[in-house]
């Protein structure tokens, strides 16, 4: 329960901008009137005009007094607020109402540089025409606000922060004791039962502290949303001393004994089987509570209470219905979030990315402030573009989410870290391995510290990890992280079947890269088959287990199964993906290295280019699938025969290989030995001594044979003893080359002599 609000919040719990301008004058006049106890202080009823006092100090008409303004202004000062606040000061300076002492300016926020800049110059060029000291007029941000209603002891009342001032009620109504301590022992027994309702499920240890947070949730609510009748004061003390059973028992009477059932007996039931983890309870009780009133809380908990045991066909339709009856309620925002949540916890991307763009449009339109709200949105947003392949806009949303994470909840590690890996996967998915390897790390030494070495979090991190190592070109080490990842799994009293999926399917992604065909299929069907048994519809999930078996048959040369496979995977990515997603781009260039292999050059440049158009429209030409898919072209032309198409692709892709921050070594070289190949034979041999030499200077020239043959070449066309000489040093100790190394010898002779 945490007990730090902020002035944004100050605004979400006076319903919006306009109460909380009230609000904001209220607050002051209440800590005014304790930091000048000993004087008069007052707001004044606006009659034809204030003034220019929103609060003053002293007695007025008598002596000078002090005038505070009230501006509530939370976000930048613009040319608006500057001339508010000039307004405000001229018509207190000129007022003939009273004499000045000194002019106070509150503000809920802290000013930046330049609004520094302004109000000085603003505020002595004023001091400089009155001939005022420094003191004359003053501002007193929004943290030196909160400093001081803590030293009067008025921050919990007027933050609302009632955790322990609700208890304190409730205490005092039925034993009328007032002992702090002891109500603090009340919370201690309410978290202790908590964490007993989730030892007794068997849970793990991650599972448990998100669980946590959500009953803490839960237990807040029912505590702020029961009526202070005398039954529900009992009620509630017994809730607050974790008397679930007892309270229940109440319940349970009151209904028998009342002529007329009440939705909020059911829904406090519902309440209460929730914190003690009973949802399938919880969700009847507020399904019968929902049919006698149509309570827009209660349909949200039930919406959670269906996300928690993963029940999101119910929770999607629930949240679809309340959008088409609420089209004017102030919670639509929060129903286009929850159901694009939902929508990204099934991997429809599409279909999240909508709901979640209308959210935070209602959400900034309505001028609202909950930072929890704009935390999952921005989160869920990042995770949604990231599936759809907008990895630029996904890090984007991602740096924001993270933002509001330190700001606010920077005390909550375990999502701080949850958000770093949601910022590696995008850096990874742009080329960015080092940072993205720098913030898993980061997030790994988060968990092990706040779970321990065996968690399933650091299992989860340790996945991620080996997902980069992979993609930094070592398979091997990614395998043995990924087994380390798998026996924490296997070693969880409750197995995770999506965690275990993930694992297998990453396995046997690296096996594939290493030519492990077999293994890489045993790995991959078990992901699949747990795949099947968890998703009721195809997903991308499904289509990427497709993907990777066909390149394992691939590997096998069963081309015909690979290209069965790979075609399942496209058919899955047609129906829940957008056209230009980069999943589908990748399945055709998938399919044309298939059709390559197996010889069928044209199917292979049908498919290849789909996927190239793909990645080219949306990347632009010097992304590097964009350029892999030059390298494929000019490897298909060359196989069809077509020397010069196959020499402009491949010299396309690697010229801009060349000039990439993070160069493709592997593919460079590629490019460089199928060039070499292509003029040899051409008998171009200055070009493929040329590409050769690229090689040699790449330290990727494995067997320098070629190259000595080239010089040789070169040498006896140009008579170029230079070129004979780097020939002889090369060929003289290659096995079938003695006839050569004679003729270069005697050449060389000839010049000597």
């Amino acid at each position: 329960m945490s007990l730090n609000r902020d002035w944004r919040d100050f605004k979400s719990l006076n319903g919006g901008i306009a109460g909380a301008r009230e609000a904001f004058e209220n607050a002051c006049e209440t800590l005014f009137r304790k930091e000048y106890e000993e004087k008069h202080a007052s707001q004044v009823s606006v009659n034809q005009g204030d003034g220019g006092i929103d609060i003053f100090v002293g007695e007025l008409g008598v002596e000078e007094i002090t005038v505070i303004q009230c501006k509530f202004f939370l976000e930048a000062f613009e040319d608006s607020q500057k001339s508010q606040i000039r307004e405000s000061f001229k018509t207190a300076i000129e007022s003939e109402d009273y004499d000045l002492k000194e002019w106070i300016l509150c503000v809920p926020r802290v000013i930046d540089i330049d609004e520094n800049s302004w109000w000085f110059k603003w505020k002595h060029k004023k001091l400089g025409e009155l001939n005022k000291d420094n003191n004359f007029i003053k501002i007193i941000n929004g943290n030196e606000i909160i400093d001081l209603m803590k030293s009067h002891d008025l921050y919990n009342t007027i933050f609302q922060i009632d955790d322990s001032i609700k208890l304190k009620e409730i205490h005092e109504a039925i034993c009328g004791q007032k002992q702090e301590k002891e109500l603090n022992n009340v919370s201690e027994k309410v978290i202790n039962r908590l964490l007993k309702e989730l030892e007794e499920k068997d849970k793990s240890l991650e599972e448990k502290n998100k669980e946590l947070n959500a009953l803490k949730d839960t237990y807040e609510k029912v505590i702020k949303n029961t009526s202070k009748d005398k039954k529900d004061i009992q009620i509630n003390s017994l809730i607050v001393n974790a008397e679930f059973e007892k309270a229940e028992e109440l319940l349970l009477n009151r209904l028998d004994n009342q002529n007329k059932n009440t939705a909020q007996t059911y829904f406090t039931l519902g309440d209460i089987s929730s914190l003690r983890n009973n949802y399938s309870d919880a969700i009847n009780y507020y399904i019968k509570g929902l049919e006698l009133d149509k309570n827009e809380y209660y349909q949200v908990q039930l919406v959670e209470v269906y996300g928690r045991v993963h029940m999101y066909d119910y929770k999607i339709d629930i949240l679809h219905e309340l959008l088409n009856e609420n089209k004017d309620s102030n919670m639509t925002h929060y129903w286009e979030g929850y159901l694009g949540s939902t929508y990204n916890e099934i991997a429809d991307d599409k279909k999240a990315i909508e709901h979640l763009e209308k959210a935070i449009e209602l959400y900034k339109k309505d001028n609202l402030s909950d930072t929890k709200f704009e935390l999952m949105i921005y989160r869920d947003l990042s995770r949604a573009y990231y599936l759809n392949g907008e990895y630029k806009t996904s890090l984007s949303h991602i740096d924001t989410a993270i933002n509001i994470q330190i700001n606010y909840y920077k005390e909550d590690l375990y999502s701080l870290a949850d958000l770093y890996i949601q910022k590696s996967d995008s850096y990874s998915m742009l080329g960015l391995f080092k940072e993205s390897k720098e913030l898993t790390s980061n997030a790994l030494d988060i968990r092990k510290k706040v779970f321990g070495n065996d968690s399933i979090a650091v299992a989860m991190t340790l996945v991620s990890l080996a997902r980069i190592i992979s993609w930094q070109g070592n398979n091997k080490e990614a395998i043995n992280i990924s087994l380390d990842a798998l026996k924490i799994y296997d070693n969880q009293k409750i197995k995770s079947p999506l965690n275990l999926s993930m694992c297998y399917h990453n396995i046997g992604y690296y096996n594939v890269q290493l030519y492990n065909a077999d293994e890489a299929i045993k790995y991959i069907k078990k992901s699949l088959d747990i795949n099947k048994k968890i998703y009721t519809k195809d997903n991308n999930y499904i289509a990427s287990n497709y993907t990777y078996l066909g390149a394992a048959y691939s590997i096998k040369r069963d081309y015909q199964t690979a290209i069965d496979y790979l075609k399942k995977a496209l058919s899955i990515r047609k129906k829940v993906l957008d056209n230009n997603h980069t999943d589908i781009a990748a399945t055709y260039c998938n399919l044309a290295g298939i059709y390559m292999r197996a010889e069928d050059y044209d199917e292979a440049l049908l498919n290849l280019n789909k996927g190239y158009q793909i990645y080219l429209d949306k990347f632009g030409e010097n992304y590097h699938s964009v350029l892999t898919s030059l390298l494929n072209f000019g490897l298909i032309y060359k196989y069809k025969g077509n020397k010069e198409e196959a020499i402009k692709n491949l010299k396309d892709a690697k010229n801009k290989m060349k000039l990439q921050t993070q160069k493709d070594i592997s593919n460079i070289k590629i490019c460089c030995e199928t060039l070499a190949e292509i003029y040899f034979y051409d008998k171009n041999f200055d070009e493929a001594k040329d590409n050769l030499e690229e090689l040699k200077d790449l330290g990727e020239l494995e067997d320098n044979t070629l190259l000595g043959i080239c010089y040789a070449s070169i040498g006896f066309e140009n008579q170029s003893f230079e070129y004979l000489e780097k020939a002889y040093k090369i060929l003289k100790d290659k096995e079938g080359y003695e006839k050569s190394c004679k003729d270069i010898q005697d050449f060389l002779d000839f010049k000597d002599s």
